[in-house]
Formats: C-alpha cells, structure tokens, sequence
C-alpha cells in the first residue's frame, strides 16, 4: 500500500447499489450493510460507501479492492482493508492476518470500564499543532495518545 495521504473526494448520484467490491472482501457479511452511495476521488478512483446496521461503522471500497477511511470534512485515506472490515464489525483480527500498515489515526476502543470514555476537546495555536502532529509522527503515535500523555503529566504534577 502508498504512503498514507489524505485524497480529496465528492459523492456521485447514483441511485443503484453497487455490491461487487463488498462481496469481494466481505462475502459472508454483505446481509449486514446498507449501500450508501458512490464518492469519487480526486485521482479517478471511484469508491462504494457501506453502513453496518449494527455497527452504523462505514466501508469505503475501490472496485480494485482498495479501501479508505473518510477524514473529515471532504477526504479519504487509504487503509487496510482487513483491518477496516474488522474494525467496523468490532472484531479483533489475527494479529498474523493483519498487515503493518494498520492506520493509526481512526480512533481506539474506549479507555474507561463499560465502554466509557469522556472526551476532551480544546484548540491550539497553529504552529502548536503543527508541532504536536511533527512529535507524535516521530514517536509513532497518535495526536490523541501523545494529548493524553502530556494531560496525565500535568494532572500527576
């Protein structure tokens, strides 16, 4: 898979379902989506938007057997597309059927018992976090473990 980069997409109107690129990658599982649409990336490659009805997780998948995340507010990120698929479904994958090109950045399980996990939200000078994003990339981290990190310091000071 390229390196990760964010590609600029739009969504299609296009009123009929398009199962192909599901049923490659997720034949048994194709009962338990919902088509949602068709996006087509800056670079030409035209995706399919899947919702789980349990999960309401979304696939984006490329009829090349691609798959993408949605970064807001208008782009898509490649991903593995094992790793995606169980991600929706809440499924832990074989660690030996996943590849090292796992993304880092679409978010984690909760970090409280019974699935709690308060968010904190709060906004930065630029140049703070362009340099957070420059940190957490040289320690193989996300933006969200490196925040935490620095707010448990704080509070244990």
């Amino acid at each position: 898979m390229p390196a990760r980069r964010a590609i600029r997409g739009r969504i299609l109107k296009v009123h009929a379902p398009e199962w192909e690129p599901l049923l490659n990658l997720a034949p048994d599982h194709v009962v338990d989506f919902m088509w949602m649409g068709s996006v087509l990336l800056a670079d030409g490659t035209r995706i399919q938007v899947y919702k789980h009805y349990w999960t309401r997780d979304y696939l984006h998948l490329a009829d090349d057997g691609r798959a993408f995340v949605f970064v807001p507010k208008t782009r898509y990120e490649e991903v593995n597309p094992p790793w995606l698929l169980m991600r929706v479904l809440r499924k832990e994958l074989d660690p030996e059927g996943i590849s090292t090109l796992e993304r880092r950045y679409v978010g984690r399980p909760s970090l409280g018992r019974n699935g709690l996990s308060p968010r904190v939200s709060f906004r930065v000078p630029p140049e703070l976090h362009k340099a957070a994003w420059a940190r957490a990339d040289k320690e193989g981290k996300s933006l969200s473990e490196l925040a935490r990190e620095a707010f448990n310091r704080y509070m244990d000071s």
